[in-house]
């Protein structure tokens, strides 16, 4: 998993040269990567990548259908999301616009820099619902109280499930039982979880039922680790 992979993810469909420099930098600073686009390619990539945000420019063709699409789409449906508009004659229109945030022209590093500050929470959040953290450690799986148990290892792991590399195939729907360790986290973690997937020795694993403590603990685990990938620069 690279890093770019770990990052705040951002798309930006704006033609403005200098807005698209501006609305680059300032995010640079909160550590978030932005991915620019012109408008038929964000609607493709909206049904495919997931983005914790995404920031569009009005004055381009398709810009509402581009929200649109964002906001029906499985996994962007709750992304944060920006429209740029033009100053004094935009602002009739921000009501009809479905945005977290409305950017009313003409753009500052300072207008930039507080709305980014006061969004920053959300996307932080959105991220979080969607962060697998890259981590090997030993798992051991079990697909009945009487059956073996198999010796695997973590590849990734998430609040909802962990992907694993297992010598014994799993077929999807099957049920297990999981059981791993975290560094920095004392208890270990138990949890009954059925196979999504599997190819090429991995699997992916959902919690079906996991301790509410351990859950927690998970969690802010979790959230320790995120927040380390993703230190702001500034």
């Amino acid at each position: 998993m690279t890093e770019s992979s770990l990052s705040i993810s951002v798309l930006l469909v704006c033609r403005d040269s200098a807005e698209t420099s501006l609305i680059t930098e300032v995010m640079r600073k909160f550590g978030i990567s932005v991915r620019h686009s012109v408008e038929t390619e964000a609607l493709e990539l909206v049904k495919y990548h997931k983005f914790e945000a995404a920031v569009v420019d009005f004055n381009v063709p398709l810009a509402s259908m581009i929200l649109d699409q964002l906001h029906g789409s499985a996994s962007n449906k709750t992304a944060v999301t920006f429209a740029i508009l033009n100053g004094k004659s935009g602002r009739a229109s921000s009501l009809k616009v479905r945005a977290s945030f409305v950017l009313h022209r003409p753009l500052s590093p300072s207008l930039m820099y507080r709305t980014l500050q006061a969004a920053y929470g959300m996307i932080l959040q959105e991220r979080r619902r969607y962060f697998r953290c890259p981590i090997v450690v030993p798992v051991t799986l079990q697909k009945g109280a009487e059956s073996e148990k198999t010796s695997a290892h973590s590849v990734n792991i998430s609040q909802n499930g962990l992907a694993v590399s297992t010598p014994v195939p799993l077929g999807p729907g099957t049920s297990v039982a999981a059981q791993f360790k975290l560094p920095q986290l004392p208890p270990t973690i138990a949890a009954e979880a059925a196979v999504r997937w599997y190819r090429d020795g991995k699997a992916g694993l959902l919690f079906l039922s996991l301790d509410p403590s351990l859950r927690s603990e998970l969690s802010e685990w979790l959230s320790r680790r995120m927040e380390a990938f993703l230190r702001p620069v500034q």
